[in-house]
């Protein structure tokens, strides 16, 4: 299990949203809030559901290279 730590903004970003449904209807904005807590309950129980985009591989890619980089240049000044 893992926790996820709301921000202030991603709380005003969520009550924003709120009250932006409930100008047209209390009860679908009640709803949809709710539906977006429990979808980030759900993340917190089961953090390795979802499916696995392109651009979040890519950014794995992008970390491991550095660090094998500084990895490499690392050793060279040790063995050179």
């Amino acid at each position: 299990m893992v926790q996820v730590i709301w921000t202030d903004a991603a709380l005003q970003d969520l009550n924003d949203i709120g009250d932006f449904i409930a100008k047209d209807s209390v009860r679908y904005s009640e709803i949809t809030v709710i539906n977006l807590f429990e979808a980030v309950d759900i993340l917190e129980n089961h953090p390795r559901s979802g499916v696995i985009t392109p651009e979040f591989i890519q950014k794995l890619l992008d970390i491991l290279l550095e660090e094998i980089t500084k990895l490499y240049t690392r050793l060279l000044t040790i063995f050179v």
